[in-house]
């Protein structure tokens, strides 16, 4: 979605300008790519990083970069658990809040290590690149607080495609209460 609203705010149609791939599963991208489907693919990281080193292709733009603060990762908690459990969502928040500090004033070796686990066909040293990437792209949220504008923005993308059918406002689906409360508390 997000690279067809790129296109579209470039002045390209899909399915007119460029043929875009939308039955593919994403996790299946560079399968399809390395196999000859298409002369672009959007990859996550570090999967992008061991293509290029690898030399199956080139790193040649930044979909997030394009398009603008999104916010695609999030993390959502029933009614009932704020409800019932509201220590259990603080504190869970609190952690997502301390590791976009750490993040922020770690070094990019120290990142690349901190990930290494959950990446095991990447070397450290790709890790470290990802991390770079990331910094100098400004990807990672400084703090756990949606805004308004990302939010409009993560509508605007959904609508385009033509997902959308109706706009909300942030407070009917967004909580900021807990992000909040645990910036004030950890400073």
């Amino acid at each position: 979605m997000t690279l067809e609203y790129v296109l579209k705010q470039h002045g390209l149609t899909p399915g007119v300008d460029v043929e875009v791939y939308d039955h593919i599963q994403f996790n299946l991208m560079a399968g399809a790519f390395e196999g000859g489907l298409g002369d672009y693919t959007t990859l996550f990281e570090p999967t992008a990083s061991l293509f290029q080193k690898e030399g199956k292709g080139y790193i040649v733009s930044s979909i997030g970069l394009s398009s603008g603060e999104v916010p695609y990762t999030t993390f959502m908690v029933s009614q009932e658990r704020i409800k019932n459990e509201p220590e259990f969502v603080e504190a869970f928040v609190r952690a997502i809040y301390r590791a976009q500090k750490w993040v922020q004033t770690a070094s990019n070796s120290e990142i690349a290590k901190a990930m290494l686990p959950f990446f095991p066909d990447a070397d450290e040293a790709t890790l470290e690149l990802v991390a770079q990437s990331y910094r100098e792209s400004d990807a990672w949220m400084t703090d756990p607080v949606m805004t308004e504008d990302s939010f409009k923005r993560l509508q605007d993308i959904i609508e385009s495609s033509g997902e959308l059918k109706a706009r909300l406002e942030l407070t009917d689906v967004v909580d900021n209460s807990f992000a909040i409360k645990v910036m004030k508390d950890i400073g």
